[in-house]
């Protein structure tokens, strides 16, 4: 029982060792990697895009809103006046956190 178990733990040590066994592991290493950078980037990529988005909205709904203050104004026998300074309020989004609160985006 001892000679088989210890020819047992013999296979298993050559087999941990040999390319079989470390190819495919350094293999899962590397993709694993590779996907977590493929996931940072495609979350940088859709923040980027809300917020250009989100600047787009801000942008059409100020606009509307100084065109029906001006239309009104006219409706009243009032000059249209010039728009103030667009301000853009920046967009919110609930933060991810890892185990540590760190903020990742």
């Amino acid at each position: 029982m001892r000679e088989r178990r210890a020819a047992i733990a013999q296979e298993l040590l050559n087999f941990v060792t040999s390319t079989e066994f470390k190819n495919p592991i350094e293999e899962i290493v590397r993709t694993c990697g590779q996907l977590q950078d493929m996931l940072h980037d495609e979350v940088k990529s859709h923040h980027r895009n809300w917020k250009r988005r989100w600047e787009h909205y801000q942008a059409v709904q100020w606009d509307a809103s100084h065109v029906q203050v001006n239309v009104r104004s006219v409706l009243h026998g009032e000059r249209p006046k010039l728009p103030p300074r667009r301000e853009i309020a920046p967009l919110q989004l609930a933060a991810s956190t890892g185990g540590n609160g760190a903020v990742r985006v």
